[in-house]
């Protein structure tokens, strides 16, 4: 059994040491810390308590990150005593302060291209902050964003905290799976195809755009193939809602899952016309020329009435505000993954 490399403290020193031995191509299965009172992402990594580090089975190399070094050496004694030889413990902390290696991370940190960069580029709408809309509501995930666009590889903010989500909470980056992406994004969809074990599609209603030209509201494959159907900012395009979920819903397998996101506007319920609209009353009513409705903080509800369980990720709860900042992500976004009732 391949050895785990785990990091005990998930602080600034913690997070230090993954990137230098990102940098040697070491790969770090995880975080821990001594109290977790729940659940963390930092870095794209899971943080485990100590009870979970106890239970994980074969062999181990725990590298201790952690200023305080008494602390550390109490730690290291009480690792060895738990583990005998199971485990190589390792502190980390003298290494970490001689090379002056917690001094240099830098400001911001994207988790697809795993670079570091002094800042991400602000973007996503800036043509249309003007617009009366966007002054007067709160719309999550559009208009203008400060940490849209990576300098590096021009990855966007949802797609990295996309990225997170489906790393911490599938297996769609390492199962046996097969997968309809529509609308695909590039980084996201690198990801997915480097898994060996990913019989991968993707999908758009324009062609070229994907591997195939695919009609949301006829999908041309069989019933109950797919393991995953990913649908990032699509149904805000697509009339006949009912229609092209039943059609997702069709093609999933019975414990299969949707991945989906769209523009929600906090402060309203969903919003939209009976009637055509010009694209200038589009852009006026749902922010973007070629959108046919508004999402609202009814969301859940309205996915839900299509025959989903949809449970919410957002970067504010899962995330602590550095993080958020670090990763480049908005705060407030919200990534669904939704079961077939």
């Amino acid at each position: 059994m391949e050895e785990k490399n785990i990091i005990y403290g998930a602080g600034v020193y913690g997070q230090s040491l993954l990137h230098f031995l990102s940098g040697l191509g070491v790969q770090v299965d995880c975080f821990c810390q001594t109290k977790l009172s729940s659940d963390n992402l930092v870095d794209g990594l899971s943080v485990i308590s100590f009870a979970n580090l106890c239970k994980m089975e074969g062999k181990k190399r725990i590298f201790i990150a952690i200023r305080d070094k008494t602390a550390s050496r109490k730690i290291k004694l009480w690792l060895k005593a738990v583990f005998m030889e199971n485990a190589l413990v390792v502190e980390c902390g003298p290494f970490l302060d001689e090379n002056n290696i917690h001094n240099c991370k830098s400001k911001c940190y994207c988790v697809l291209c795993c670079k570091e960069v002094k800042n991400f580029i602000g973007g996503g709408g800036a043509d249309v902050k003007d617009i009366k809309l966007f002054q007067e509501h709160h719309i999550i995930g559009g208009g203008y964003r400060d940490n849209y666009k990576c300098p590096v590889c021009g990855s966007v903010d949802r797609e990295r905290w996309q990225f997170l989500v489906l790393t911490k909470y599938t297996g769609i980056f390492r199962d046996k799976c097969r997968v309809l992406h529509f609308a695909p994004e590039p980084h996201l969809s690198e990801y997915i195809a480097a898994n060996p074990g990913c019989d991968y599609y993707t999908g758009d209603i324009e062609l070229g755009r994907a591997m195939h030209q695919t009609d949301i509201l006829d999908i041309q494959y069989r019933d109950s193939v797919f393991d995953y159907v990913i649908m990032n900012h699509v149904l805000e395009h697509i009339e006949n809602m009912k229609q092209a979920m039943s059609e997702v819903k069709r093609v999933l397998k019975p414990d299969g899952k949707l991945i989906l996101s769209f523009p929600i506007c906090a402060d309203m319920d969903t919003f939209e016309m009976n009637e055509p609209l010009t694209k200038k009353q589009r852009l006026e009513y749902y922010g973007q020329e070629d959108h046919v409705r508004l999402f609202g903080r009814d969301y859940v509800q309205r996915i839900e009435s299509l025959g989903f369980k949809v449970s919410v990720y957002t970067p504010c709860e899962l995330l602590n505000e550095a993080d958020v900042r670090r990763n480049g992500l908005l705060k407030d976004d919200v990534l669904m993954i939704c079961n077939k009732r």
